[in-house]
């Protein structure tokens, strides 16, 4: 995990990559940012530098973004920076022991955009 800070060293939120498989290449990332700083940059600044280290670093091929059907803010950033809606996990995830649906998008190198 990392912390997401401003200049100031205010803490805004944190990014994380999960699931690493050395196997496939590929691995998961997650996010999430306080509320009053949201719609301002701030993650898709965050998510393009952990592309950047996932590929660049960890030599990974694959990223997959896991994201709730109803946050659309989230579905726009990772579509934003290059990420393909691949599928629908009907109650795919659990959530505060709660199984929901999710979304599921994925990244290649390839396909980040500037």
């Amino acid at each position: 995990h990392f912390g997401i800070f401003l200049r100031d060293n205010t803490y805004i939120g944190n990014i994380g990559i999960h699931q690493i498989s050395k196997l496939n290449k590929k691995c998961e990332i997650g996010y999430w940012l306080g509320k009053k700083f949201r719609g301002k940059g701030y993650m898709t600044e965050a998510v393009k530098l952990i592309l950047e280290f996932i590929f660049k670093k960890l030599k990974l091929h694959r990223i997959e973004v896991t994201i709730h059907p109803k946050n659309f803010s989230s579905q726009k950033l990772i579509e934003r920076v290059g990420g393909k809606y691949e599928g629908y996990m009907r109650e795919g995830v659990n959530l505060k022991g709660k199984f929901v649906d999710a979304k599921i998008y994925g990244i290649l190198e390839r396909d980040i955009k500037n």
